[in-house]
């Protein structure tokens, strides 16, 4: 009985351990992703200017990424 409790609170620690760090991860990716989508949309608006402006081959960039953006969410873009 003894070893079982033993292992039994080696594993809660290893347990929680890894629980922390799946949760740094997540975190660590939400953050990354929101940085990621910043600078996308600044990358979407630049294009989509260049194309009002009427400047060469931003028309297919400005395109592309329009459908994507526009499969996020109305807010997208803005």
């Amino acid at each position: 009985m003894q070893n079982d409790l033993t292992l039994f609170e080696q594993l809660d620690s290893a347990e929680s351990a890894l629980t922390n760090a799946l949760q740094r991860i997540s975190d660590a990716k939400r953050i990354v992703g929101h940085e990621a989508y910043g600078q996308a949309t600044v990358i979407y608006n630049a294009f989509k200017t260049a194309n009002e402006n009427g400047i060469a081959n931003a028309k297919t960039a400005y395109d592309k990424l329009k459908t994507r953006f526009e499969a996020q969410g109305s807010s997208a873009g803005k």
